[in-house]
């Protein structure tokens, strides 16, 4: 379950590494970040069903980056897009959503299935061993180490890694900060 949640959730990152004109160093860091991240969240308490729940939240966001891919071929979530999804009315959500048939089905085969075998092994109190967890935590430090040090080298030359730009899930996050503050500076706006 929670390797499957992990692949799931670094999945959107690995695709962006291949589709987005990244030198070498931001792609590595790109498709290693999120697995050391999630990799260590998943494997910080033994009710691991528990803790993938709490990352439905990524999930949701992993989601709409592959209905993304699907749509444009690249490009993580921009800003504008995350206003689009608050001002958008149902009717050009339907029209939208009928087009994506593939790109839905695909989201939800890859993100259904882990969220219910987190239920039930809430539901029945799966516990995942110690020598796992153990396991998945040395490999996910390794790679966010990895990512690191690809981040380090990459600073002094021409095209460093930015990781508010260059790696998912910062850059989408960042996106989300971005677009709250347009929406407020919009929304208090005096004339």
């Amino acid at each position: 379950m929670s390797v499957w949640t992990l692949a799931m959730l670094a999945a959107p990152a690995v695709i962006l590494s291949v589709t987005e004109q990244l030198s070498w160093a931001a792609r590595i860091a790109n498709a290693l970040f999120p697995v050391g991240v999630f990799g260590l969240w998943l494997a910080c308490s033994r009710r691991v069903a528990a803790t993938v729940l709490s990352t439905i939240p990524f999930m949701v966001l992993g989601a709409f980056q592959i209905v993304l891919l699907f749509l444009y071929g690249r490009s993580i979530i921009a800003v504008d897009m995350f206003l689009n999804v608050v001002t958008t009315n149902p009717t050009e959500v339907g029209e939208l959503l009928g087009n994506l048939l593939s790109a839905i089905l695909t989201v939800c085969l890859m993100y259904l299935p882990p969220i219910v075998c987190a239920v039930v092994g809430c539901v029945r109190h799966w516990c995942a061993g110690r020598r796992a967890l153990s396991v998945v935590r040395r490999a996910s430090l390794s790679a966010l180490l990895v990512a690191l040090v690809a981040i380090a080298v990459s600073l002094p030359g021409s095209r460093p890694v930015r990781p508010l730009i260059d790696i998912y899930p910062l850059n989408v996050l960042y996106n989300i900060v971005l677009a709250v503050d347009r929406t407020e500076r919009l929304e208090n706006y005096e004339s």
